[in-house]
């Protein structure tokens, strides 16, 4: 996905998450290249706000709500320290049920 900047500059990125916080969609980024002011190995997270079937991203600049987005994304994602209960064990890899299916390979 290509953004355009408001000094006019074009970086491209890949969509690596969405999540649903508080009410709010975010959507989390990383660049696809190294750019002057963004590490390839950063997240960029957006709040979206749709509009009929037009959609609007807004940066995310306060730290201490990019820190709760980040904790969520990580739980969300399966990168968090504590694994991610299963609800109906998928086998996802959340639970000791992972172990299981290991073994069955």
């Amino acid at each position: 996905m290509s953004m355009e900047f408001e000094e006019g500059s074009l970086v491209d990125f890949y969509h690596v998450g969405t999540i649903d916080y508080k009410g709010q969609w975010y959507f989390f980024f990383q660049p696809s290249e190294p750019t002057g002011d963004i590490d390839p190995a950063e997240l960029v997270v957006f709040r979206v706000e749709r509009e009929g079937k037009d959609e609007t991203l807004f940066p995310v600049k306060d730290e201490e709500t990019l820190s709760e987005l980040y904790d969520v994304f990580l739980k969300e994602s399966g990168d968090a320290d504590e694994p991610k209960p299963c609800k109906n064990c998928s086998r996802c890899g959340g639970c000791d049920k992972a172990e299981e299916k290991r073994t069955d390979n």
